[in-house]
Parts: C-alpha cells; sequence; structure tokens
C-alpha cells in the first residue's frame, strides 16, 4: 500500500519533474482473471484491446471527477480545496500510468505490456470508445489497426523495472 505509493511518488517526480503527484486508480491486472474490472481489494483482467486511457477531453473530465471525491495532498498534508483543484485543472498537468511487476521472485510471463508509437498513429486511427462504471463514465481512445504502427513491448518485466 502506503509504501508502494509513495516509491511511485517518487519515481514520477524523478523522472517528470513533476513538484506534486496523485496516485489514483491503482489496478492490479493478473492473467488468470477474467472481468476487467476488479472487485474491491482484487485483481483485474489485462485489457486485451489497444487503448489509451484518457482522451483531451477525458482527462479534465476525471481530474475534477477526482477532486470531487477529494484528493489528499502529501505536502499539505489534508484535503486539497475546490479552488486548489480548479487551479490545478486551470494549469499544466499530466496523468503519467506507472506499469511494475509486484512479483517479487518471478518475471512477467503472459501478457507483457506493449506501447504503439504515438507518432507513427494517424489522428483518423483513434476513435473514443467509453467507459461506464456505477459512478461515472470513462472515456480512452481506441485505436484501428495499421501496418504503419510502431510496437514496443517489454518482455519478462521484474519488480525492479517499471514503465
Amino acid at each position: 500500500g502506503e509504501i508502494y505509493y509513495e516509491e511511485v511518488r517518487d519515481l514520477v517526480k524523478r523522472a517528470s519533474g513533476a513538484s506534486r503527484v496523485f496516485v489514483f486508480d491503482s489496478t492490479i491486472r493478473e492473467t488468470g482473471v477474467k472481468n476487467l474490472n476488479a472487485a474491491a481489494g482484487g485483481a483485474a483482467a489485462p485489457v486485451p484491446r489497444v487503448h489509451c486511457d484518457y482522451t483531451h477531453e477525458g482527462a479534465p473530465r476525471r481530474l475534477r471527477q477526482l477532486g470531487e471525491r477529494g484528493i489528499f495532498s502529501h505536502l499539505k498534508k489534508r484535503q486539497m480545496t475546490t479552488d486548489e483543484v480548479d487551479a490545478l485543472a486551470d494549469g499544466r498537468y499530466a496523468f503519467i500510468n506507472v506499469w511494475r511487476s509486484i512479483d517479487k521472485e518471478n518475471a512477467v510471463a503472459r501478457s507483457p505490456l506493449a506501447l504503439c508509437d504515438e507518432a507513427s498513429v494517424e489522428p483518423d486511427e483513434k476513435f473514443k470508445y467509453e467507459l461506464r462504471f456505477p459512478d461515472r463514465t470513462g472515456e480512452t481512445y481506441s485505436l484501428r489497426h495499421s501496418e504503419k504502427h510502431r510496437w514496443y513491448w517489454y518482455p519478462a518485466m521484474t519488480h525492479d523495472e517499471c514503465l
């Protein structure tokens, strides 16, 4: 829990130069699981479709939704106010995914993470995909196939590696 999230916050700060990092929507994915959505405290299946977790409209909407639920500031040791979340949303921010194996003994053997080089994707190859949750609707991009896409994958990731 908290030690892992502190490691992630420190990593993202070092890698991106961010002054503040908020960890949210943490999901454990396991190949043997069939459901894409994790039950409370459980794992979810790997997502079998090419996608980008946020659209240009979906990311600011998600930030405001998170603000409505309450964002705890580790710097200020308190919940951020609505005005502070609004100022954050009006400024410069980024949603950064961190992928890391939590198995300290075994490397990832199935369903390794693959990434498509954005420079190889034409704008009309992306399309919006809604994700319906009980309390909100998310919006991601999916991708139409093209032979021109350049792919990179990271097989056998170990616990001390992350992307």
